[in-house]
């Protein structure tokens, strides 16, 4: 009886962690796909100015993966650059009365990501490297910023974005994901 039960035990626990690492390998295999990542710190002295560092994947910002080799891929590049600087406040969405200047834009800039791959009873790190749109931008308020909401909407210009990673440097450090491409939070 009491084998009975232990085998069973066994057998239960095995598919549970079988799951769960499928899981995380189909979880893992798209972190860079389809996520923006936003660094937002809010400057020290001056509770009025707020710095951005953006970075998106280059198949959701541009349609492909990689860098650009046709004279095609290269003129969608330069009018998703000069669509994000026209639309930036729509964008990051901080109200009126806010400056917004674009800076530093690197349209592949390389980024790699660390994984693990359960194969054949093994645990393996896989490492993946992969091209992303990046983008300073620098934001100037006539109100003080602390415990200010931001809006984030990513649907119109990038549309293959459906998760946004966002670092907070702020009042306390906080990271945390919006599983959609739009949201807003507090400073």
């Amino acid at each position: 009886m009491k084998c009975k039960i232990f085998m069973s035990f066994i057998l239960i626990s095995s598919i549970f962690h079988l799951q769960a690492k499928a899981k995380i390998e189909n979880n893992m295999e798209e972190l860079h796909n389809k996520t923006a990542e936003i660094d937002i710190g809010l400057s020290f002295f001056n509770k009025k100015k707020a710095n951005i560092h953006l970075r998106i994947p280059s198949q959701q910002a541009y349609g492909f993966e990689g860098k650009s080799t046709t004279p095609e891929q290269e003129e969608i590049v330069n009018r998703v650059i000069d669509q994000f600087k026209s639309d930036i406040s729509n964008i990051i969405l901080l109200g009126e009365n806010c400056t917004y200047e674009v800076g530093g834009i690197e349209k592949f800039a390389n980024a790699s990501e660390s994984s693990y791959q359960y194969k054949k009873g093994e645990t393996k790190k896989m490492k993946t490297d992969y091209f992303v749109f990046e983008s300073d931008i620098h934001i100037t308020c006539n109100r003080d910023l602390k415990n200010e909401k931001i809006g984030l909407n990513f649907e119109k210009s990038f549309k293959g974005i459906s998760r946004i990673s966002i670092r907070l440097n702020a009042t306390h450090k906080r990271n945390f994901v919006i599983n959609n491409s739009n949201g807003n939070f507090n400073f």
